[in-house]
């Protein structure tokens, strides 16, 4: 099933991520263990119900809250003020709590659902008139893009003469950002296409991601190093 982010957002109590089931505390003190609490407040006799969970939503709270200081002792992912959080979200939904970059995703129920199409929430940070760049849902390195075609493609024999132009211009653009903001404008540019290898959105899209100074102690050979047994290792120069 697709991660499609929510419209929910709140403040980092603990940093870190987790998913699981959403639960809600039972007013009669019998809530299951486990699963992604989500709460309006924790009172103290209610705070055990932290112990097991894999992540914790709270619609009200501050960092100073007694279900705060518990959830950071314990190491659990914790958003706080996540407003409205008990009327979006379900007993029995599949989420995945950021707390770090303060978003929830929420599985689709619906597997056709696309989730790089034009419409789907996303944070947008390129804009183009064919193609777009949103931040990926789960980075492998800070500021990792996709870049990725308006209208729903799969293939690169689908793309336009014209888009192919755009996309040339925008990864230039992109760069050219990440030299302001880094000071580094090396990038590794890939593209997953096909199951074998290792396509799971059937949306094309390219992973842009950004590279700075000890990311990566050993970085020579680049995407060479993608694929765990190489079919020829690259030789060390002598």
């Amino acid at each position: 099933m697709p991660w499609l982010l929510t419209e929910l957002s709140g403040t980092g109590v603990y940093p870190g991520y987790g998913s699981g089931l959403v639960r809600f505390l039972d007013p009669a003190g019998d809530t299951a263990p486990g699963g992604v609490l989500v709460a309006s407040v924790i009172a103290p006799p209610d705070v055990p119900a932290i112990f097991d969970c894999t992540a914790l939503i709270l619609e009200s709270g501050d960092l100073t809250s007694h279900a705060a200081i518990t959830a950071r002792e314990l190491g659990v992912p914790t958003l706080a003020n996540v407003a409205n959080a008990r009327r979006v979200l379900r007993p029995g939904d599949r989420v995945f709590v950021d707390s770090e970059r303060e978003r929830i995703l929420r599985s689709s129920a619906d597997p056709r659902s696309c989730p790089l199409c034009e419409g789907s929430p996303g944070v947008e940070v390129l804009r183009g008139d064919s193609w777009r760049g949103v931040e990926d849902m789960f980075p492998v390195v800070r500021r990792h893009t996709l870049i990725v075609p308006r209208r729903h493609v799969t293939d690169i024999s689908q793309l336009t003469a014209a888009e192919w132009a755009e996309l040339g211009s925008l990864l230039g653009e992109f760069r050219g950002r990440l030299l302001e903001v880094s000071g580094s404008a090396d990038i590794n540019v890939a593209m997953n296409l096909g199951p074998l290898a290792g396509q799971t959105v059937a949306h094309l899209h390219w992973h842009v991601l950004p590279r700075v100074a000890g990311d990566d102690e050993a970085p020579r050979g680049g995407v060479r190093r993608f694929i765990a047994h190489p079919f020829r290792p690259y030789p060390e120069p002598s």
